[in-house]
């Protein structure tokens, strides 16, 4: 479906041309977010140079209970054109699901026609989103090193965010969902920045790195390891089965990782990812250990 410009409400015209005109600037590897204030619903543009642009609009993976879309709206989003998502973060991530999403989603080849594409984002955030007018948003710029840019023709807020302020935000955003994922009351960072936690008897670290954030999951899975060609490429073919965890050897230690998207930081998103790393792991070492022959363990040095 191809929505026409002349289905948007008067007073919604004048920024209708100006984002266009701003969608059309963007360069390869550049993304703009425009987002309902106070909120996580958003849409969001990607820059793919010769492969044209990508353009997203938040899905109920990444939006709190009240906030949540109904049948309805999700129907409209399809019916304007969207492509539903393909999986949750964890499944429709670039590696295992590089054509996908974990929000609604569409990619325009080129020539773009950016008259379509500002239409279609506006007609969204207005039926569905809910954004009543154009004061209600407000806009992030940035390329794919995360550096950020204003666009100051699109005349709305722009959404500026001291890196360090929003990490220990999040820091203390993440402590509440843990305590919340595993109802024990007192975690707390420790002086490397780690959360400690057990997962099947096996210690588990949780911390908060990059920019854009992520929070990470790390579980020393077997220590005092050589890295001989035999525990290497039994770690390529655990990363060849693992899904969204990656496997790698470091310094005699085979580590297991996952990484998930910081923000939005859902409850429900980090506690099933915690439960899904968390309960793959005692595969994982009994897996190695079987392979490896009985001298393997965590803990133990294998000959």
């Amino acid at each position: 479906m191809s929505p026409s410009k002349d289905k948007l409400p008067p007073h919604w015209q004048a920024f209708f041309a100006r984002l266009q005109y701003a969608l059309g600037k963007m360069k390869e590897d550049q993304f703009l977010v425009l987002t309902l204030k106070e909120t996580n619903r958003f849409v969001q543009f990607a820059a793919q140079g010769a492969s044209g642009m990508r353009v997203e609009a938040t899905s109920n993976h990444f939006l709190p209970g009240r906030d949540q879309l109904d049948t309805k709206q999700i129907a409209a989003l399809v019916a304007m054109g969207w492509n539903m998502p393909t999986g949750s973060p964890n499944q429709a991530t670039p590696q295992n699901d590089p054509n996908g999403s974990s929000n609604f989603f569409l990619d325009m080849p080129n020539p773009i026609d950016f008259a379509q594409l500002a239409t279609l984002a506006i007609l969204s955030l207005t039926k569905v989103l809910g954004v009543p007018h154009e004061g209600f948003l407000q806009y992030a710029a940035y390329d794919y090193a995360g550096n950020t840019h204003a666009v100051p023709e699109l005349k709305i807020k722009r959404e500026i965010r001291d890196p360090n302020l929003e990490m220990n935000e999040l820091a203390d955003r993440l402590l509440g969902v843990l305590h919340e994922a595993t109802d024990i009351p007192d975690l707390a960072f420790n002086d490397d920045g780690d959360v400690r936690l057990q997962a099947h008897g096996l210690p588990l670290y949780i911390r908060l790195i990059g920019q854009p954030p992520m929070v990470r999951f790390v579980s020393p899975l077997l220590k005092d390891t050589r890295p001989t060609r035999k525990l290497l490429n039994l770690v390529n073919l655990l990363n060849l089965n693992a899904g969204p965890a990656r496997y790698l050897a470091h310094k005699n230690t085979v580590l297991a990782v996952l990484d998930i998207p910081a923000w939005p930081l859902q409850a429900d998103h980090v506690a099933a990812s915690l439960d899904e790393f968390g309960a793959a792991l005692p595969g994982s070492v009994a897996w190695l250990q079987a392979e490896l022959g009985s001298a393997a363990g965590l803990g133990k040095k294998t000959h």
